[in-house]
């Protein structure tokens, strides 16, 4: 059976940690280590990261320093210490069945990132969220960036890069190595988004930018 370790990453939203936290805790298959990880240097972040690793019963790391989002995941990845990692923005969260499901179709699949469907949040309104088809990973972002990634596969990339699309940037790179992706038909995540999104046309088109001169300069 695999081993998993679930990261919750907590940036200047410790507000939202409440959700992410119990819903980790809610799972029907329990990761084999949770590790709640600060990266920003707010005191009320670590006060609230702290407060919730116990009520859950997991692990609390500070950096101590404000890091980027692809930084915070490749910390993540550094100290996993199990055959698989996912990592969980504090401000969204998991269905119970998310872990389960996901860990059983990577068993039995082969495969080196298993992703699922997922819904979207805005204003307190859950919206279903249609997805890129996984089989033309180039036209959009087909997996969601909870997903289960084997820590080996992940070792064989130069990890999570700090551009606007980390995690697709990561899905194409581990692609480009004869990986496997796979995305299972069921929503088990809720995306809550905040502000403006990337789908504003300057902000994707400048995201898309930034991911094509990556896409050119790998293997």
């Amino acid at each position: 059976m695999l081993s998993v370790t679930a990261f919750i990453l907590v940036h200047e939203n410790a507000g939202f940690l409440e959700k992410s936290a119990r819903s980790i805790a809610a799972q029907t298959r329990r990761p084999n280590r949770c590790v709640i990880l600060v990266t920003d240097t707010l005191p009320e972040t670590q006060q609230a990261a702290e407060r919730w690793a116990a009520e859950i019963g997991t692990e609390c790391f500070a950096s101590h320093e404000s890091l980027t989002c692809a930084g915070s995941k490749n910390w993540a990845a550094t100290i996993a210490l199990t055959d698989v990692f996912f990592t969980l923005d504090a401000d969204d969260y998991l269905l119970p069945d998310f872990l389960r499901l996901c860990i059983e179709s990577m068993e039995q699949s082969g495969a080196d990132v298993t992703g699922c469907e997922y819904y979207q949040q805005r204003d307190g309104v859950i919206y279903l969220n249609p997805l890129a088809p996984l089989s033309d990973l180039y036209s959009g972002n087909p997996l969601p960036s909870c997903s289960l990634i084997r820590t080996a596969s992940f070792w064989k990339t130069r990890g999570y890069r700090d551009l606007l699309y980390d995690d697709w940037a990561l899905w194409i790179a581990l692609h480009r190595l004869d990986c496997r992706l796979e995305r299972i038909a069921e929503r088990l995540m809720v995306y809550v988004r905040h502000g403006a999104a990337l789908t504003q046309p300057e902000k994707h088109d400048y995201a898309m930018q930034q991911l094509n001169a990556y896409v050119r300069g790998l293997p």
